[in-house]
């Protein structure tokens, strides 16, 4: 190899090993920016042809190479528009590339990040901190199904929501084995159940056909009460209680019963028998097997609410004798204002209103790629899909979605500190190259002299 070819190889080095600090400067000028993937560099040695016992070393040239699989640190921020992405799935989002006084507009073209720190803005888009809007599947607010084809730019327009009418009961809990009746007498276990008239309750209790010496107070204990909504939203309060029929080694029957007239005590009148429940002799549910419909149309409610029991309730022993209520549910409510925004964990966007109910709005657009690393990079942390990385795969699949909470950059501090160390002494033993060229070159022409 001639001087000439020393020189020439120890200024690609130079150029190379510049391409390196380069890129070690980015990575850390952007260890704190949200999203962002460090580029480290790669080295190809690059050699001319030549017969077997002739070859040579060559010179170097620097490339790129992309860490975009490569996932940073989630770190929680309780924002409840941000997110963050868990596996190897990108966020679609699109540019902003003109505004009006009316509407901005957007570019055709999807690009995809992994920057999601987003907020509303006064339009109602989803924007993150790089300037780029959210793009996702709006969803229909009746049956939360995604809506369309072709991923768009979200915009929030919460609005009202109107009132619900209660048609779905459902509660949770436990009756006592003994329960703690007016009635009941300490060491009599048949004194807990109800077998006035001569048998069990009839199905509506009224003073026709039970002695007016036996209510349904001092044969009861008292249910869940719980608030349903009328279809104006009207709150209506209706209360429920549990009285014991039939008891034998094989298990106990009981009765639910419901308020169906507006009372301030418990009498013979305004109640309902909603459910017949029995339970094994382990305390286990075993009837009935399926949603029970209760009118509760004489308090302006639905003529059949759905009332669910199964499996939800259960009959142990408990010294209290009372009734314990572990959770109640039911689907209405009143009209409610938009209160606020927030991303769930499932993906989707979802606006809460002020009479404590959320909907869903609209579906994250997640993409995936065959080859992440083929990504064209952007400015803000975007990337563009490539012939090389393949088209996006629309879908989650196995990535995560992390709301309140943002990944970090993937950039290793103390990684890039010791790359720049190694960087800057190859740099320097070029530069040693090429003044030891120099000097050999001097030599050569003071032989003439």
């Amino acid at each position: 190899m001639s001087i000439f070819n020393a020189l020439t190889n120890a200024v690609t080095g130079l150029q190379a090993q510049s391409a390196a600090l380069g890129n070690i400067s980015s990575n850390v000028a952007n260890a704190q920016t949200v999203g962002y993937k460090r580029v480290d560099t790669g080295f190809a040695d690059m050699v001319s042809t030549a017969p077997l016992r002739q070859q040579n070393g060559g010179s170097v040239a620097a490339f790129s190479r992309g860490t975009n699989g490569v996932a940073g640190t989630l770190t929680e921020t309780r924002v409840p528009t941000h997110f963050g992405l868990s596996g190897d799935g990108f966020i679609a989002v699109r540019e902003r590339i003109e505004s009006s006084a009316a509407e901005p507009a957007f570019s055709a073209s999807t690009l995809f990040t992994r920057r999601g720190d987003f907020t509303l803005d006064r339009s109602g888009y989803l924007v993150n901190g790089a300037g780029q809007y959210l793009v996702g599947h709006p969803l229909d607010p009746a049956t939360g199904s995604v809506i369309g084809g072709r991923p768009e730019v979200i915009k929030v327009a919460a609005g009202r929501m109107p009132a619900q009418e209660t048609t779905s009961l459902s509660f949770t809990g436990n009756v006592p084995a003994r329960p703690a009746t007016s009635r009941a007498v300490s060491g009599d276990p048949g004194s807990d159940v109800w077998t006035e008239a001569g048998g069990t309750p009839p199905a509506t209790v009224s003073p026709t056909t039970i002695p007016s010496a036996a209510t349904l107070a001092t044969n009861s204990i008292a249910g869940p009460s719980v608030t349903l909504f009328d279809t104006r939203g009207n709150p209506v309060d209706v209360s429920f209680r549990w009285t014991k029929t039939q008891e034998d080694g094989s298990g106990s029957t009981w009765g639910l019963y419901a308020q169906t007239a507006p009372a301030d005590a418990v009498d013979l009148a305004g109640w309902t028998r909603a459910a017949t429940v029995t339970f094994d002799a382990a305390g286990r549910m075993t009837s009935p097997a399926g949603r029970v419909g209760v009118d509760l149309s004489s308090r302006g409610l639905a003529s059949s609410v759905s009332l669910d029991l199964v499996g939800k309730v259960t009959q142990f022993a408990d010294a209290s004798g009372e009734m314990k209520l572990d959770r109640i549910e039911q689907n209405g409510a009143a009209m409610g204002d938009f209160d606020n925004l927030y991303v769930s964990d499932d993906g989707r966007i979802m606006a809460r209103y002020t009479n404590g109910l959320a909907r869903g709005l609209a579906q994250i657009g997640v993409a995936r790629f065959r080859a992440p690393e083929m990504l064209e990079r952007g400015s803000g942390g975007t990337f563009a899909a490539t012939i090389d990385s393949g088209d996006p795969l629309w879908g989650a699949g196995t990535t995560s979605i992390k709301s309140g909470s943002l990944e970090g950059s993937n950039t290793d501090i103390a990684e890039e500190f010791s790359k720049m160390i190694v960087t800057q002494q190859a740099y320097a033993a070029n530069t040693r190259v090429i003044s030891t060229s120099q000097q050999m070159l001097q030599d050569t022409l003071n032989v003439v002299r």
